[in-house]
């Protein structure tokens, strides 16, 4: 039998009753307060942690898609492949042993091979000693959005392909060979991770015209 059922015990019940409930509602205030309390922790944690500074070897430079921007050259050395013969039947003929690999960027803001072949090891593209074979001279994967250039730590294993768009806080990995002829060759492949570190804007219509860069060529994981 319920002892709350007796009168002389009734109040007694009551109160026992009030206390029960005080106690369970404390105790969930309690809890709730302690979840908010790690909640906060935690995002403070996260604010807090510092960004991984960019690696020793890395150079910052801007690129735009102007007729006269210089790309940047990733490989510039003697073609791993053997020389380029351009006019086999030329007196003497046309021998090209060098090879220069550079990426830019294009008007669709895209990242853009530059591959180009020298007669003379000292070549730069004002002399005539040297051939550009067209935008093609690798292959890029993007690796999405990051906080800068230390969080491009890995090699990709899927994703190569080219084009690639660029965008602003996004990172990339470059892959090339030493070779005129990427698709044919049977060359190693050579590594550069970039990030697009901001936009540059045209001063006249605050269109983008190009970008701010971090990258590191010659990485290695």
């Amino acid at each position: 039998m319920d002892l709350c059922d007796f009168s002389h015990v009734r109040d007694e019940c009551s109160e026992i009753i009030l206390i029960k409930i005080y106690d369970m509602k404390a105790t969930a205030y309690l809890a709730i307060f302690a979840l908010a309390i790690l909640g906060i922790s935690a995002c403070s944690k996260d604010e807090e942690e510092p960004v991984l500074a960019d690696p020793p070897a890395t150079i910052t430079t801007s690129i735009n898609y102007t007729l006269n921007a210089t790309p940047i050259e990733l490989y510039h050395g003697l073609n791993e492949d053997g020389p380029d013969t351009a006019c086999a039947n030329c007196i003497p003929p046309v021998v090209y042993p060098y090879v220069i690999i550079s990426i830019g960027m294009n008007a669709s803001l895209n990242f853009q091979y530059h591959t180009a072949r020298a007669q003379i090891p000292n070549h730069n593209y004002a002399n005539p000693y040297w051939d550009g074979l067209g935008a093609f001279g690798g292959e890029i994967a993007h690796v999405g959005e990051v906080k800068g250039l230390a969080y491009v730590n890995s090699i990709p294993t899927v994703g190569w392909g080219y084009p690639a768009a660029m965008q602003k806080g996004h990172g990339y990995v470059m892959r090339y060979k030493h070779s005129s002829a990427y698709n044919l060759s049977s060359a190693e492949y050579h590594y550069a991770r970039f990030y697009v570190d901001d936009w540059m804007t045209s001063a006249t219509t605050g269109g983008v015209i190009g970008a701010r860069l971090k990258y590191e060529n010659e990485f290695t994981p």
